[in-house]
């Protein structure tokens, strides 16, 4: 979500702003879906782990690329942004952000141990 989020606001394209504004509004309901699913799961040491990977394969599949692309120096293509892609460096600050400041305290709220499924997260 917080990458759709993110990409909305990035976006100047009014077709493109339009496309995001769509995708949050329903992934939204998916979000919260998912919350309750796992608020009625309750927590324990199989939720915990399962987190854990989630966040380790989330990471991978949003933060890595990223990483990669400033690793390398490649010059982001201003013009993109218009169309709702996230420069390299804030898509990375916005990941992480969303992950330390939502995902892992609801997690710890929902008695999923969170925070140490996020510190654990490449141990499985």
């Amino acid at each position: 979500m917080a990458m759709f989020r993110e990409s909305r606001r990035a976006a100047t394209h009014v077709r493109s702003r339009g496309a995001f504004a769509a995708i949050v509004a329903d992934e939204s309901r998916h979000q919260q879906l998912g919350w309750d699913a796992l608020a009625a799961l309750g927590p324990s040491e199989l939720v915990t782990r399962e987190a854990a990977r989630a966040l380790a394969a989330s990471e991978q599949q949003i933060a890595r690329p990223a990483l990669c692309f400033l690793e390398r120096g490649e010059r982001f293509e201003p013009a993109w942004a218009e169309y709702g892609v996230i420069e390299p460096a804030r898509r990375v600050e916005a990941f992480y952000a969303a992950v330390e400041q939502l995902v892992v305290p609801r997690l710890d709220r929902l008695g999923v141990d969170g925070t140490r499924a996020w510190a654990d997260r490449y141990a499985a």
